[in-house]
């Protein structure tokens, strides 16, 4: 009894190291980079303005679930959205079966490049 456990519990952690990997190949180095330097100096609240590409317009109950977690839509052009969102939210956003990816906005693109918060 006890290795079949052993081996459920084996598969579970490996499949949900696939699951966390899958979710992060979503998001850009580049913001990767920076939520990782957030989560380090304790300011995971803090709020970024992201883009993401979705494989289709996101319905309303997308966008309800997407508000409860913390992700707040500004604007969207078809499928790439514009959203504000903590960096917990964005591994949740990133976690979604229709987020094919998550990049830093083009503002925070070039604070990036420049090196100002």
């Amino acid at each position: 009894m006890k290795p079949l456990i052993c081996f459920l519990i084996s598969i579970c952690t490996i499949f949900s190291a696939c699951r966390d990997y899958e979710a992060e190949k979503k998001i850009d180095p580049h913001l990767r980079v920076k939520m990782e330097e957030l989560i380090r100096s304790g300011q995971t609240d803090k709020k970024l303005l992201i883009l993401f590409k979705v494989i289709e317009e996101l319905n309303e109950a997308h966008q309800i679930v997407l508000q409860k977690k913390g992700i707040h839509i500004q604007a969207n052009i078809r499928q790439i959205y514009t959203a504000v969102a903590s960096t917990k939210s964005i591994y949740e956003l990133a976690k979604m079966r229709f987020v094919i990816y998550i990049e830093p906005s083009k503002e925070m693109k070039r604070k990036m490049l420049i090196g100002t918060d």
